[in-house]
């Protein structure tokens, strides 16, 4: 029987059509849903672990900024009072003396930079960084940017001559006609030197730090740790667990990292079991569907004519 006679079968017709669907399904699955199913629950897991390492850097980022309530407060009350006198000498002075500030500055935007210790730094440098940072420094739209640590008052690191400063900074609010700017010179070394016995009396209190913080064999474990130009200030839990998915900068100081980790130990290994299954029934099921189909090929061939 030739081509001719095999179109004219249904049933090799259908099966040449099952066949080329078959086909199209089997590289469909191995482009797409295979890699898709793959990935949902690695995913899944890893969307939890970056929520739990997100928050536990945001949590030690709050911790560490109640160093700096006073200072906000001090600076916004000072904001506050700079219209009501003409004497900056004493506001400055007294911001000076606040723990950890070297100095302190009060500015016009684009005019006068005036600060106390008097000719500490060449303040001159900053007039144009101070007139750029304007814009950022008084958006308020979202509440987040209404509190008084790294919402009203801001860190920045500015340049100022050959060095290259900390400051916590408060701008006025958008519909102020005084165009003025406080700021503190920060003391690193302050803050660093706290940091360690802070952390160690901060993760026997706090809830969330205490959440994973010893290890349930099989099911979670968690890491945290602080980083200053990478070297390590301080660390907590498990010091060797990789923390691969969420680091975060602590702003309160130009690089002052903030390092943490919750690892779903459980749910990472029932991935690893059920994977290679799942994979071992999508072969087995391709398999079955090439098998099925050439034992179709055999049941619907013509059968040879005897010759006469």
């Amino acid at each position: 029987m030739g081509v001719k006679g095999l179109l004219k079968r249904p049933a090799f017709i259908a099966f040449v059509v099952v066949l080329v669907l078959l086909i199209l399904v089997a590289v469909r699955i191995h482009t797409y849903a295979w890699p898709w199913l793959t990935l949902q629950p690695i995913a899944r897991v890893a969307c939890e672990e970056v929520a739990w390492s997100m928050a536990l850097t945001i949590d030690m980022t709050h911790q560490l900024e109640t160093f700096y309530v006073q200072h906000a407060e001090a600076l916004l009350a000072a904001r506050k009072g700079l219209p009501e006198t003409k004497d900056t000498g004493q506001i400055l002075r007294d911001l000076s003396l606040l723990p950890g500030v070297k100095a302190s500055f009060v500015a016009e935007i684009g005019g006068a930079i005036e600060q106390y210790p008097a000719s500490s730094y060449p303040l001159d440098d900053l007039q144009p960084q101070i007139n750029e940072y304007e814009e950022e420094a008084t958006m308020y739209d979202h509440p987040i940017m209404l509190r008084k640590v790294n919402g009203l008052t801001r860190f920045v690191k500015w340049k100022a001559g050959q060095d290259s400063l900390d400051f916590m900074v408060c701008y006025g609010q958008k519909e102020d006609p005084e165009k003025r700017v406080l700021g503190l010179v920060l003391d690193p070394p302050w803050l660093l030197n706290q940091i360690p016995a802070f952390m160690d009396s901060i993760t026997k209190q706090d809830e969330l730090l205490l959440f994973f913080s010893r290890r349930t064999p099989g099911v979670a474990e968690q890491t945290i740790g602080i980083t200053f130009k990478g070297d390590t200030l301080w660390w907590d839990n498990n010091p060797s667990l990789e923390v691969k998915y969420y680091s975060n900068p602590a702003w309160l100081l130009n690089d002052l990292w903030l390092h943490g980790r919750m690892h779903a130990i459980h749910e990472e290994e029932k991935n690893a079991q059920h994977m290679p299954w799942i994979r071992r029934w999508f072969a087995s099921a391709e398999i079955l569907g090439i098998v099925a189909l050439g034992l179709a090929l055999f049941a619907i061939r013509p059968k040879k004519q005897d010759k006469d």
